[in-house]
């Protein structure tokens, strides 16, 4: 019930922010309530509950941790790509929501071929090299999408898009498989459960924060 109360608390936060604003006093309040809860289900889970619903002692594992950050970061990479390309298009550029839907197939292509592709490397070479360059891919593709403007050519857009389906392919199954292989076995149904938990968590609250900024600069135009 915390958990729903503290993570249901900052994404309202995140949703108020574009009428107040991320320093206004109502957008702190509820962001504060939101991050006590959470903290009061941290100690539940940790201290008081026998079976915690979550396991949050599998983050004092190094390996764990950090292929779950790698994971946190790829995630809101993909669905703010998702997110905020289609309007773009459709708002800036006059698409369709057809032709902005096929041009977002370059991500799902490249994503498509590339998961794979980090399997087999990760048998070979395991996954530091593979998560270490689609890291970096992932770094410059935000870069580039970055400076896109009102006349950047439909074809530049679908090769960064492609990019970042690449970037993702390499880094979020890699580190979903490398979080969990740094556990034992009875361990997994633990690690996994809060592997999706958690990016699913990070994803709303990206995805929300991201259409607060949207909207700000929606006004400032």
């Amino acid at each position: 019930m915390t958990a729903i109360v503290g993570f249901g608390a900052i994404l309202y936060a995140a949703s108020i922010a574009e009428n107040f604003g991320w320093t206004g006093s109502s957008t702190l309040l509820v962001l504060g309530f939101g991050f006590a809860v959470l903290i009061v289900h941290a100690i539940i889970e940790l201290y008081v509950a026998k079976e915690p619903m979550i396991n949050l002692r599998l983050f004092s594992n190094p390996t764990f941790l950090n292929a779950s950050l790698i994971g946190y970061v790829a995630t809101v990479a993909l669905f703010g790509a998702e997110f905020l390309m289609p309007i773009y298009l459709q708002s800036f550029r006059g698409r369709t929501a057809l032709e902005a839907g096929v041009i977002l197939l370059g991500v799902a292509a490249t994503s498509a071929f590339a998961t794979p592709l980090a399997g087999r490397l990760y048998d070979k070479i395991g996954p530091r090299l593979i998560m270490v360059v689609g890291f970096i891919i992932l770094c410059i593709n935000t870069w580039q999408l970055s400076a896109i403007k009102g006349t950047t050519p439909i074809s530049y857009i679908v090769y960064l898009l492609a990019l970042r389906g690449l970037a993702v392919g390499l880094t979020l199954q890699t580190s979903y498989v490398t979080a969990l292989s740094s556990m034992h076995l009875d361990q997994l149904p633990r690690g996994s459960s809060l592997l999706n938990s958690t990016r699913f968590v990070v994803q709303a609250v990206a995805v929300a924060s991201l259409a607060t900024v949207l909207v700000d600069s929606f006004r400032q135009i």
